[in-house]
């Protein structure tokens, strides 16, 4: 089971890195499966609201489809919806970077001290580099 924020997140990832903001206001009438597309508008600055025509890889398209899942569900308009049905929240996100930036840095530190001792000093079970494949 990944969590709400990690899959949103990942992705985010998979899409470009798209503005926080601009992936959360997306709604189900913006996605369309069948085409393999994702539909951002972007506000910024501008009268009329510039359009973004993402294309879905598949594992983008696996996870807009659990998305859109989990709006239809609680009963929303929007594709990142929170229990209460309304978009979902950054500050959110920005805790789930925070814990995975987290971690990550953790995994690097013990990868360095890894690589630093000899072949002989190396556990056995790598584990945790494992874990960290699986991230």
């Amino acid at each position: 089971h990944v969590n709400f924020a990690y899959r949103f997140v990942r992705l985010d990832l998979l899409l470009g890195g798209q503005r926080c903001q601009q992936l959360l206001r997306a709604k189900l009438e913006n996605v369309d499966l069948e085409g393999s597309s994702l539909v951002l508008y972007d506000f910024k600055a501008r009268q009329q609201p510039r359009r973004h025509w993402l294309p879905l890889t598949p594992g983008a398209r696996r996870d807009v489809a659990w998305f859109i899942g989990n709006a239809r569900h609680i009963g929303s308009a929007f594709l990142f919806a929170s229990r209460k049905g309304e978009a979902l929240r950054a500050d959110s996100i920005s805790d789930a970077v925070s814990h995975l930036s987290t971690k990550l840095l953790a995994e690097q530190q013990f990868l360095r001290a890894l690589a630093s001792r000899t072949s002989d000093e190396r556990p056995r079970r790598r584990s945790r580099l494992c874990g960290l494949v699986r991230m």
